[in-house]
């Protein structure tokens, strides 16, 4: 868990928490997405899945705008994620002035913005490399993925074995073990 507080000495708004929380916090920041408040606030939340010792993730079921399809949104290790999902989002920061998240209430469009590409074996094997890197100078990766499900709860086992229409994002955690 992590939250914004403000320190007393410099005055500016700052992370307080986990570390990984504190991370994925400040990436969204970095890339000028919408504030995580106002983001929580909006959402119509389902379902919480706690943390899986077994999967190494835990993930939120949230009911999509018009309330006709459900998005699970999952965090957590990123060797275990990356064998479930078939594409990844290509991350780059929203034109300028832009906040991603600031036009909720339209999902659809929204999705279609977000650019993907398939995992195929390039892909993954680099993956792995950046993995490896990070975890030789003491930090450590985490994946955020998500599916889309046109009910909930769903018939689907959220936690198959083989890859599914999973996306995954990668976010290196800036802070040692």
């Amino acid at each position: 868990m992590a939250f914004k507080d403000v320190d007393p000495e410099s005055g500016e708004v700052v992370f307080v928490g986990s570390k990984m929380e504190m991370a994925l916090l400040t990436f969204t920041k970095e890339l000028g997405w919408v504030d995580f408040r106002r983001m929580r606030d909006h959402a119509d939340i389902m379902q919480m899945i706690p943390f899986s010792n077994d999967q190494k993730s835990m993930g939120v079921a949230v009911q999509k705008e018009g309330g006709k399809r459900y998005r699970v949104f999952f965090k957590g290790a990123t060797k275990i994620l990356l064998k479930k999902c078939t594409r990844h989002v290509v991350i780059t920061p929203p034109p300028q002035g832009k906040k991603v998240g600031s036009d909720m209430g339209q999902d659809e469009e929204q999705d279609e913005a977000i650019e993907m590409k398939e995992i195929d074996l390039l892909v993954e094997e680099n993956i792995s490399r950046t993995i490896i890197f990070y975890a030789n100078q003491t930090l450590w990766t985490i994946a955020l993925c998500y599916r889309d499900f046109e009910s909930w709860p769903s018939s689907a086992s959220i936690f198959s074995a083989t890859r599914s229409s999973h996306s995954l994002q990668t976010w290196t955690q800036r802070n040692a073990m």
